[in-house]
Formats: structure tokens, C-alpha cells, sequence
């Protein structure tokens, strides 16, 4: 598996490489750098106490180390949804991946909306929309072996500290909305379960 910025949860703070004891709280913070999003976990001295760049910066929680790792966090799909729309604004390959695979989920879980799956001129491309952002988002299906769906799943789920239920590869926009066909995808928008301190 390559080299990535979104690891697991650290056992240490990025800034002071001080490790978290058990029961220690910590924030984790996920940060949309140039080519991909990536995952920073800190100390509380060392969040309170850095630089923060708005831009940069999407969301932080405040998380506790327990035995076996952090604690896991409920899922927020308010926040999830906010982080698709943002990905897809970057044109790096890994955000137009990650971007395609979350909102697999996000169809799933009935967050977004299906307007339309469409082939042209051999791709497949996902047309979605949600009740805030009415204007349809256009994405590319990446085209993906099984290992580097595996591994893009790995990435989704380090970045979010969270449990998701992703999709299959070759599982189309249809299927995961749960619906017989793009006319007929609809669906009300998930309701968030749990906030985590979106800063975007």
C-alpha cells in the first residue's frame, strides 16, 4: 500500500511527538492540504497553541485515547456531506477519488440526491444534488482495481475516525441510492447524528 497523508490515529501529538497516555484527551483535525485531505491528531497544548489556517483547515474533534486506540466518533452526515462538496472542488486525482467514493456512501445513506447516471463516451460520471446546494455536482467515476478501492476505503475511513458503510467496486450510483433507476432515486437528506467542530 503506498505511502499517504491520512494515517490511522496517532499514538502521538504531530507537533510535540509527546504519545497520548490512556483515558488522555487529544483533538484530531482533518486539513484539505493541495494534493490530498490528510488527518493530524494534537496534544491540547499543541492545538490551543498553533497557527490555524481557515483554509485549510475543515473540521476538528476533541477525541480520547482508550485501550486498543481512540474511542470511535458517532457519524455526522451534515459534516460528511460538507467534505464531499469541498473535495469536489479540487481538481488533485486522490480528492477527485476520495470525492467519488464518499458520495457513494452519501447516496446510500440518502444525503445526497441522484439526479442522473450517465456513460458518455465511455466514463460514467455521478450527477448528485442536495436540498442546500440545488445546482447538480457532476463527478467522474475513477477508474479503480480492486486493491486501490481497498485502499482508497482505508483512507476515507482514517480521515473520518469513523465506521462507514462504503460500496463495492463496480456498484453503480443507482444501486447505492436505492433506487431501480436515476429517474427514480430520491430520498430524504440523513439528519446529522453527531457534530464535530466543522471550521468550513
Amino acid at each position: 500500500m503506498a505511502d499517504y497523508a491520512i494515517r490511522k490515529p496517532s499514538e502521538a501529538c504531530f507537533a510535540c511527538e509527546a504519545p497520548f497516555e490512556k483515558g488522555q484527551e487529544h483533538f484530531s483535525a482533518i486539513l484539505l492540504e493541495e494534493q490530498e485531505p490528510a488527518r493530524r491528531d494534537f496534544c491540547v497544548a499543541c492545538f490551543d497553541g498553533r497557527e490555524r489556517d481557515p483554509e485549510r483547515e475543515f473540521a476538528f474533534w476533541k477525541t480520547r485515547r482508550t485501550v486498543g486506540g481512540p474511542e470511535r466518533r458517532p457519524v455526522d452526515f451534515n459534516t460528511l456531506r460538507e467534505l464531499f462538496f469541498r473535495m469536489a472542488e479540487s481538481h488533485a486525482g486522490e480528492y477527485q477519488k476520495l470525492c467519488y467514493l464518499l458520495g457513494l456512501v452519501l447516496l446510500r445513506k440518502r444525503v445526497v440526491k441522484l439526479e442522473e447516471f450517465v456513460t458518455e463516451q465511455g466514463r460514467d460520471y455521478l450527477v448528485v444534488s442536495t436540498k442546500n446546494r440545488p445546482e447538480p455536482l457532476r463527478l467522474e467515476a475513477p477508474e479503480l482495481v480492486p486493491a486501490e478501492f481497498e485502499e482508497l476505503r482505508d483512507k476515507l475511513k482514517a480521515l473520518l475516525d469513523v465506521d462507514l458503510e462504503e460500496e463495492a467496486p463496480g456498484t453503480s450510483a443507482a444501486v447505492a441510492a436505492g433506487a431501480p433507476s436515476a429517474s427514480g432515486a430520491a430520498g430524504d437528506e440523513a439528519e446529522s447524528e453527531a457534530a464535530p467542530d466543522a471550521t468550513a
